[in-house]
């Protein structure tokens, strides 16, 4: 049985974890021409937590166009095990989408080709993930997502310096006004 989202690369000798295998086959295997964006939606909304990051995981390596999917279930707090590599982190659903709207590649890469679908990638730009982090720190639907919400934003320090405000968002500079005092508040 499948009990944990597995990477590309898990345990000391890397080899190529369950969960990942199985998504790899559902998207890209001889039968992927049957596995449709409807099919991994439906994967996404089934009762079992894992059974729906398979349905994620699929969303964000195959369909450009699933961040709406995604977000949708940044407030999913059923809590699942994700091993990568040797390290295994216990973190929510909403958690995993967070990460797969960052880095579709969250779980890894298979070195059987399938980075040739990277076109169909979900794909938000630095502007959206901004945006995104800093509407996760104002919700406390969030709250299990604050602590990397707060981590990525921090990283981020040189895109808030580039801006150019005038030409940028009108909504942008109060939604930085907003963090900065969010973080001075966190500090």
């Amino acid at each position: 049985m499948l009990d944990c989202v597995e990477s590309s690369a898990v345990s000391f000798e890397g080899r190529l974890g369950l969960f990942f295998m199985i998504s790899e086959g559902l998207m890209f295997g001889a039968t992927s021409k049957t596995h449709t964006r409807e099919n991994f939606v439906f994967l996404a909304q089934n009762n079992n937590p894992i059974v729906r990051a398979m349905g994620l995981h699929c969303l964000a390596r195959t369909d450009k166009h699933s961040a709406q999917i995604l977000k949708s279930h940044l407030k999913d707090t059923s809590s699942i095990n994700c091993l990568k590599g040797c390290i295994s982190r216990d973190m929510t659903i909403g958690e995993f989408p967070r990460e797969l709207l960052h880095n579709a590649y969250f779980l890894g890469h298979n070195s059987s080709g399938s980075w040739q679908y990277s076109l169909e990638l979900v794909k938000l730009t630095d502007h959206q993930l901004i945006c995104l982090d800093i509407e996760i720190l104002a919700n406390k639907d969030y709250m299990h997502l604050h602590g990397e919400a707060i981590r990525t934003l921090t990283e981020k320090k040189s895109f808030f310096k580039n801006l150019d405000l005038e030409n940028d968002s009108p909504n942008l500079p109060r939604l930085i006004e907003k963090f900065v005092s969010l973080v001075v508040v966190l500090l």
